[in-house]
C-alpha cells in the first residue's frame, strides 16, 4: 500500500474546505506541547513536541506538529542455553494531520498520526545489546483530542488537553493528557 505524505494531506484538507481559506476569522498558531501519555495500560511517559495550527473559519482549522515519543520494551534473548532479559527504549517522531473543530466549550481534533522510528537505546540488563531495530519503522494511528483554549493574553494561549492515539499497524493505543503553549501569529 502507498503512503500518503504529509504535505499531500495537507493540501487535500485545503482543497476539501476552499470556502475556508478566505474567511475573515483567519489565525495561525505555533506553539509547544507537553504531554504524559499512557501506553496500552503501562505508566506514563512524558513526550514534547511542537505544534503548528491555521483556524480557516470560526469553527474549523487543522492542526499538525512534530512529537517526540518513547516506548519501552522488556526483551529476551537466548545467549547458549541462558536467556537474558533486556529493556529497550523504542524513541519515535510522531507527526498528527488533524482537522480541528473549535466551539466556545471544547475544541475537538480529529486525523491521522503517523510514527516514524527513529532511535533506541538499552534500559537494563545483564550484557549489552549491539543491535537493535523494529519493522517497520512507520506506524500510523487515529489520534482524538479534546481541548480548551484559554486566552492569556491578545497573542499568548494556554490549551489543555485530553488525548487518545490507537496505532492502527501495532497492538498498543496511547491514553493521556497534555498542555499547549500557543502563540498567535
Amino acid at each position: 500500500m502507498k503512503s500518503i505524505s504529509p504535505a499531500t494531506c495537507t493540501i487535500i484538507i485545503m482543497l476539501l474546505f476552499p470556502g475556508c481559506l478566505f474567511s475573515q476569522n483567519k489565525a495561525t498558531y505555533l506553539g509547544v506541547n507537553i504531554t504524559a501519555e499512557a501506553i496500552s495500560g503501562n505508566t506514563l511517559k512524558p513526550g514534547a513536541g511542537l505544534v503548528a495550527e491555521h483556524r480557516f473559519t470560526k469553527h474549523s482549522g487543522i492542526e499538525s506538529g512534530v512529537y517526540f515519543r518513547s516506548l519501552n520494551r522488556s526483551l529476551f534473548i537466548m545467549n547458549g542455553s541462558v536467556f537474558i532479559n533486556f529493556k529497550v527504549s523504542e524513541k519515535y517522531l510522531s507527526i498528527p494531520l488533524l482537522y480541528k473543530f473549535y466551539s466556545n466549550i471544547a475544541n475537538i481534533s480529529l486525523g491521522p498520526t503517523f510514527d516514524y522510528y527513529i532511535a533506541w537505546s538499552q534500559k537494563n540488563g545483564n550484557s549489552t545489546v549491539n543491535s537493535y531495530t523494529v519493522d517497520p519503522k512507520l506506524y500510523y494511528g487515529v489520534l482524538v483530542k479534546l481541548s480548551k483554549s484559554i486566552k492569556l493574553n491578545r497573542r499568548i494561549y494556554l490549551e489543555p488537553e485530553l488525548r487518545l492515539n490507537p496505532i492502527i499497524n501495532a497492538d498498543r493505543s496511547f491514553l493521556g493528557a497534555g498542555i499547549a503553549t500557543k502563540i498567535q501569529l
